[in-house]
């Protein structure tokens, strides 16, 4: 009964959402230097066991989506849920 009530893809979502704070938890942040002085930009990267994420615009957008699409799905479902909790 309860997964009907879940959106197809919530759980993915969610272990997505854990993935990363998992890896921003127990892996180092680092700023990787390009170019040379005084023109030198640090560039951030979390590098983690088994793949390095480079932290630029692109990973910001897509992370940033993600959260804002678990936030709808789980918006959606909530009164979904108080609904079939009134029921029992």
């Amino acid at each position: 009964m309860l997964q009907a009530l879940i959106p197809p893809d919530l759980l993915k979502n969610l272990d997505e959402v854990r993935d990363l704070r998992n890896r921003f938890a127990h892996y180092p942040l680092t700023f990787e230097p390009r170019g040379s002085v005084p023109n030198q930009e640090l560039h951030a990267q979390l590098v983690c066991r088994d793949k390095t994420l480079v932290l630029d615009q692109a990973f910001s957008d897509a992370t940033s989506a993600l959260f804002h699409l678990v936030t709808k799905e789980l918006e959606e479902m909530l009164p979904r849920l108080r609904s079939e909790s009134r029921r029992i």
